[in-house]
């Protein structure tokens, strides 16, 4: 861990922060970041940057207060926490400014630094992977690839003593492929993840990277207009359970219950989705980017069974709405840095698969919508009503895969949707784990999974009748 910090410097802080004993909390991170870019042929130089910083927060009987602090030290640090015994932080809209040179600061071992989170041989990956992209059809035109990486480093240390750490990497690789026909462009993208940088091109396929995202490009301008009405729609397993995150994990994320914007308010025990349904979110999963072993609140990770055969039975929360709602703690505290308070925020999402053949889905499904990918999406609260572009997907005919679709939006309430499910697969499917999920201003990493699974009844609008 290359935060070298004195604890009890640290139980100095909290104690000058909340003397009477009122829950407080420090959060110290260390975030190394590094990103390449390959556009038009050539790599860019690539980025580097560290950012260190503090985040003090304590719950009194007003509201809960949270001050940050870039590159904090000791002298900044016990200011902040006068601040916030007084509870007047607003009255001090800037953070402290930097103490004498005497004041104690947070050290940092080299063991992390930035570069290390650039891969030898870098270049001639992107460049293997806009040549997978240019090779999948002549009508590809250009290729951008980014590459991304970050190692984070968390402290979390709490007014009664207790102190959690650890370390997450993600590294991300992702292509976007423009295809020309006539005067149609179209895009494709393709990306994955994993957690070292090291890892990342021994066992990732370059060239197949990118030729999914040439062939995405091509199935774009090829794709027909898809027809409008209600009909049977199957998601494939490639899709990573992005219905579910928006039509059932936001709304289960504790903060909407207790403001009363759920659907599933007062649902707990009760059924919102089909029988075949089991959900759960997993931060334990090994590798995967929406994985943790502490929450940003310092509580361990847990796997938390939200929904079991179609039965609500858990939601997710944070310290704070754990103690306001009187439920269970899942460790879902998760913030994007220092710089924000925790939230309850989904991890691994994952939907299981049940023993249904995904072959025999598609056969006994004469007509309807097969999606692919999921695009863009909205959800409205309180009453769950959800709109989703399809980026890709395939009309059904006879239960065979016809032409790509253009133009389709799903639409629908999330707790109507979810109990017409009447077919799960056997091929569960975890997504190349690129994801992130954005709310209220925070972004965090994020992986999917589920099986193909059928809705046997959905409204989809497109660009005919």
């Amino acid at each position: 861990m290359p935060l070298n910090v004195d604890r009890d410097l640290l139980a100095r802080v909290l104690r000058r922060a909340s003397p009477d004993g009122p829950y407080a909390e420090i959060f110290l991170e260390h975030c190394a970041r590094a990103a390449a870019t390959l556009e038009e042929g050539a790599v860019q130089e690539p980025s580097c940057g560290i950012t260190l910083g503090a985040g003090l927060r304590t719950f009194g009987p007003l509201a809960p207060q949270l001050i940050h602090l870039d590159d904090p030290d000791e002298e900044r640090l016990l200011q902040v926490a006068d601040r916030l015994r007084l509870e007047e932080p607003e009255k001090h809209p800037g953070p402290p400014q930097p103490g004498s040179a005497a004041g104690r600061r947070i050290e940092i071992e080299p063991a992390a630094e930035e570069e290390q989170l650039l891969p030898a041989g870098l270049s001639s990956a992107l460049a293997q992977v806009e040549r997978g992209a240019l090779d999948a059809d002549p009508r590809v035109l250009s290729a951008r690839v980014e590459y991304e990486a970050w190692r984070q480093e968390i402290l979390v240390f709490h007014g009664e003593g207790r102190l959690a750490e650890d370390t997450r990497t993600v590294v991300r690789l992702r292509v976007c492929a423009a295809a020309r026909d006539g005067n149609r462009v179209e895009e494709g993208v393709a990306a994955v993840s994993c957690p070292d940088p090291s890892d990342l091109f021994s066992t990732l396929s370059t060239l197949e990277l990118g030729r999914r995202a040439g062939e995405s490009a091509i199935t774009r301008l090829e794709a027909k207009p898809c027809p409008s009405g209600e009909m049977p729609v199957l998601f494939a397993n490639r899709c990573g359970a992005a219905l579910f995150h928006e039509a059932l994990g936001h709304p289960l994320e504790a903060d909407f219950l207790l403001r009363g914007e759920s659907p599933y308010a007062g649902m707990m025990n009760e059924p919102v989705a089909s029988a075949l349904i089991h959900v759960a979110d997993d931060p334990t999963l090994p590798g995967r980017r929406g994985s943790y072993r502490v929450d940003d609140e310092g509580a361990p990770a847990q796997r938390t069974v939200l929904v079991e055969h179609g039965i609500l039975r858990n939601v997710l929360t944070d310290r704070a709405t754990s103690e306001a709602l009187g439920l269970p703690r899942t460790a879902n505290g998760r913030r994007a840095s220092y710089r924000d308070a925790p939230m309850p925020r989904m991890s691994n999402l994952v939907v299981e698969g049940w023993k249904d053949d995904p072959e025999d889905i598609l056969r006994s499904t004469k007509e309807g919508l097969y999606v692919v990918e999921l695009g863009a999406a909205r959800v409205s609260f309180p009453g769950g009503d959800f709109v989703f572009e399809v980026a890709e997907g395939y009309l059904i005919r006879d239960g065979r895969l016809d032409c790509p679709v253009e133009g389709a939006v799903l639409t629908g309430r999330g707790p109507d949707v979810l109990r017409r499910i009447d077919r799960v697969g056997s091929d569960f499917l975890l997504d190349p784990g690129a994801g992130y999920c954005d709310k209220e201003g925070q972004r965090v990493p994020v992986s999917l999974g589920q099986p193909t699974l059928r809705v046997a009844r959905m409204a989809v609008q497109g660009t005919t009748t």
